[in-house]
């Protein structure tokens, strides 16, 4: 098997800015670069994952449902710059959150 290389990159504070517990896309501000840089990278034939902590699920501020529509409309907006990511992986969890099935150590 062939091998392809791959970036695994970080949403907040990579991506975006990191504004705290962002839920709602007209909160989500793409970083300087990012999509010409991620550009960059599909036309190297890279394979783009997104990974991210979102203890904001956990901890009440917002729920699965909020967070994943903010995905698609992210992902949207980067498919709309020629970028395909090819999975994005999310920790919902924190121990003190107060969604009980999400309160854990992860």
């Amino acid at each position: 098997m062939k091998k392809k290389p791959a970036a695994f990159l970080d949403r907040d504070g990579v991506i975006n800015y990191d504004y705290g517990y962002i839920c709602d896309f007209k909160q989500f501000k793409f970083r300087p670069g990012v999509l010409k840089g991620l550009q960059h990278l599909r036309k190297k034939k890279f394979r783009i994952f997104i990974v991210t902590n979102q203890s904001g699920i956990a901890r009440g501020y917002y729920t699965e449902e909020e967070y994943l529509q903010l995905e698609v409309m992210m992902l949207d907006e980067m498919k709309s710059f020629g970028i395909n990511i090819l999975d994005v992986y999310h920790c919902p969890h924190h121990v003190d959150g107060v969604v009980p099935s999400l309160s854990i150590q992860c």
